[in-house]
C-alpha cells in the first residue's frame, strides 16, 4: 500500500485521500485506513477511468454565430470539472462558460462561433486527469452551408396516395439530433376545396438517413388532389435550405386512350405502345405495367417515352384470346 499524498480527517466516518498518481485507466485502487494504530479491512476498490468523449450536440452549425454545445461522454468527474476548451486549426482556447449537466455531459458555449468551413473539437479538464482531443466528426463541431436539396422521390404522386417522400442533398448534419424539421410549401386545392397558395406546412415525422439522405412522412391530413405542388425545405444545423429539384405533384390516376398494335400474334414477344394522360412527370415515376392475359402478369420491360405514352414488352407463348388484353399502368 502506498500512503496517501495528503489525508484528512472529515468526521469519525468519513476521511479524504489525496491520490498520488498518475494511474493507468481500468488500474483498481483500495483504501486501508489506520487510527492509532488500527489498521482498517481493505475498503472496497475504486477504479481508475479515463474520461472520453463521444458525441456533441449539435454537430453542425453556421459559422460566426454563437453556440453552446452539449458534449457527452464517459468518466466525468462533475464535481473536478476544471475546464472544456475546444480546438480550431491547432489553436485551442477554454469555452466561454461551462457547465456540468449530469455525470455524462457537459456543455461549452462559443461565443462568436468559429469560421465556416472549420470544425471544432473538444476536451474536457478535469482536477487530475484530462481527456483526449476529439477525432470523431460526431464528437466535433463543425460549420457548414445551409441544407440543399438536389432530389425528391418520388416527385409524382397520385391524388389519392401519401408515400413517404425520399429528399437527398447535402449539408442534412451528422446526426439525426442535427435534422430539425422537414417542411413544404402547398400550391394547390385540398380534398375539401382548401386552396393552398404557399401555405408552409410540417412533416408528420421526419427520418435523419444520412448527411445527404433524409425522408418526410406525412400525416392523415390534409388529402391533397390533382394539381397541388408541394415544395420541400430542409432545416438542419440551425439552418434552412432548399433547392432547384425540390417539388413533388399531386396528379391523377393515368388514362388509356389507345394501345398499339391492337392484335398481334400470341407466339411472338411484342412491344405494346401504350397511349394516355398523367403517365408520369420523368422515367424514374414509372414502376411498371401489367397485363391480363387473362390472368394480371408483368410486362418483361416497361419503359416511360413520356407524359402520354410507354411501352410494354409482352412475352412470348401467350395464350390465345378471343379478346382484348387490359393494361395497367403503375406509377408513384
Amino acid at each position: 500500500y502506498i500512503p496517501c499524498d495528503a489525508s484528512t480527517w472529515t468526521s469519525s466516518t468519513s476521511v479524504t485521500c489525496a491520490l498520488n498518481g498518475p494511474f493507468a485507466s481500468a488500474d483498481s485502487i483500495t483504501f486501508i485506513v489506520t487510527v492509532s494504530g488500527t489498521a482498517s479491512t481493505a475498503s472496497s476498490s475504486v477504479t481508475v477511468v479515463d474520461p472520453v468523449i463521444t458525441a456533441c450536440n449539435p454537430s453542425i452549425g453556421q459559422s460566426l454565430t454563437t453556440y453552446t454545445v452539449t458534449i457527452t461522454g464517459t468518466g466525468f468527474l462533475s464535481s473536478n470539472l476544471i475546464a472544456v476548451q475546444y480546438m480550431v486549426d491547432s489553436v485551442s482556447q477554454n469555452c466561454n462558460s461551462f457547465a456540468v449537466l449530469s455525470s455524462s455531459t457537459v456543455s461549452c458555449q462559443i461565443v462568436g462561433g468559429i469560421a465556416v468551413g472549420k470544425s471544432a473539437s473538444f476536451r474536457v479538464n478535469f482536477a487530475s486527469i484530462t481527456s483526449a482531443w476529439t477525432t470523431d466528426p460526431l464528437a466535433m463541431f463543425a460549420t457548414s452551408s445551409p441544407p440543399v436539396i438536389s432530389n425528391v422521390q418520388p416527385s409524382y404522386v397520385y391524388d389519392t396516395k401519401r408515400p413517404n417522400i425520399t429528399i437527398t442533398g447535402t449539408n442534412f448534419g451528422n446526426t439525426p439530433t442535427d435534422l430539425s424539421s422537414i417542411q413544404y410549401q402547398v400550391f394547390g386545392v385540398s380534398s375539401t376545396g382548401f386552396v393552398y397558395s404557399g401555405s408552409l406546412l410540417t412533416c408528420a415525422s421526419k427520418v435523419w438517413v444520412s448527411s445527404s439522405n433524409v425522408v418526410c412522412v406525412f400525416a392523415t391530413s390534409p388529402l391533397f388532389v390533382y394539381d397541388t405542388t408541394l415544395i420541400f425545405k430542409v432545416s438542419a444545423g440551425g439552418q434552412t435550405g432548399t433547392g432547384s429539384s425540390n417539388s413533388v405533384y399531386f396528379r391523377p390516376q393515368p388514362t388509356y386512350t389507345k394501345v398499339i398494335p391492337s392484335v398481334g400474334p400470341a407466339d411472338t414477344s411484342l412491344w405494346i405502345t401504350i397511349q394516355g394522360t398523367n403517365f408520369g412527370l420523368a422515367g424514374g415515376d414509372l414502376i411498371s405495367i401489367s397485363f391480363y392475359s387473362p390472368s394480371p402478369s408483368l410486362c418483361l420491360s416497361a419503359i416511360r417515352d413520356s407524359a402520354t405514352q410507354v411501352r410494354c414488352q409482352l412475352p412470348s407463348g401467350l395464350t390465345p384470346l378471343n379478346q382484348d388484353n387490359t393494361f395497367q399502368v403503375w406509377l408513384y
